[in-house]
């Protein structure tokens, strides 16, 4: 089998040319080994507790994709990576700690700057051939950017905490709530330890989320001890923002559903 890299338009710099794989999230961030993909029909047909192994796509050296350029590659890595593996190994252990409990206080010793880009890197990487170049043009300068503080006010970011287990993956859409007629513009990316949605002109309906927007108010070599009201969320359904338990999704036949 060829290893040669597709080519096609980079995700973040647009540049056209050969595209390398980018693990998302970093391989140092719980990303090194075999990850296996599956639709939600399989993971909900298995269901909680059950012996069958769903069945999908199986990536050996860890989750991504062919989307960004090498340059863009090596670059961000270099600058944001060590950053948010560190933050990743905070949230790991802390997890192991507290399992016990849905909601908790986080302590988070972090470089703030870093770790959002990396976040913001994430998006781009996994959907930004999904947003039309206005909606993405300033969110690539921040990224291509090490020192650049600051978001444009129509991104924020949020964060919670995942059990081990499924991974979510929901390129930007819109959500109606048909209650309020109200509408979140976002996407969602959660791997363990955490979950991250990024809301465009928009904010979620659910209060259970961490906001992390001011990570981009630091500098680039600024530390800090930053207090997150974390909660731990199920994310066994495929949709953006759809916390529910094996319990609440199913019917009375017993299967799993998002109706």
């Amino acid at each position: 089998m060829s290893n040669k890299m597709p080519v096609g338009f980079c995700n973040i710099c647009s540049a056209q040319g050969p595209l390398s794989f980018e693990h998302t999230p970093p391989e140092s961030a719980f990303n090194d080994c075999k990850v296996l993909y599956v639709t939600a029909d399989s993971y909900w047909n298995r269901g909680p507790g059950r012996d069958k192994s769903p069945s999908g796509k199986q990536f050996q050296r860890g989750y991504g994709r062919n989307s960004i350029c090498e340059r863009c590659n090596h670059t961000t890595g270099k600058w944001y990576v060590s950053y948010f593996a560190r933050w990743c190994k905070q949230g790991m252990e802390l997890y192991d700690c507290t399992k016990r409990f849905t909601s908790y206080l986080h302590i988070a010793t972090l470089s703030p700057l870093p770790v959002i880009k990396q976040i913001a890197t994430i998006f781009l990487a996994r959907y930004g051939d999904s947003f039309t170049a206005d909606k993405k043009e300033s969110l690539v300068r921040f990224v291509l950017n090490k020192n650049q503080r600051y978001l444009h006010p129509k991104y924020r970011f949020w964060v919670y905490q995942i059990a081990p287990g499924p991974l979510r993956d929901v390129p930007p859409c819109i959500i109606l709530d048909v209650n309020s007629s109200a509408t979140t513009h976002a996407a969602e990316f959660a791997f363990p330890p955490f979950g991250y949605m990024m809301t465009l002109d928009s904010s979620p309906d659910d209060d259970r989320l961490c906001e992390i927007t001011h990570f981009a108010r630091y500098s680039h070599l600024d530390i800090a001890q930053i207090a997150l009201q974390m909660a731990v969320l199920p994310n066994h359904g495929p949709t953006l923002g759809d916390f529910r338990t094996f319990r609440n999704m199913r019917r009375r036949t017993g299967h799993p559903t998002l109706c």
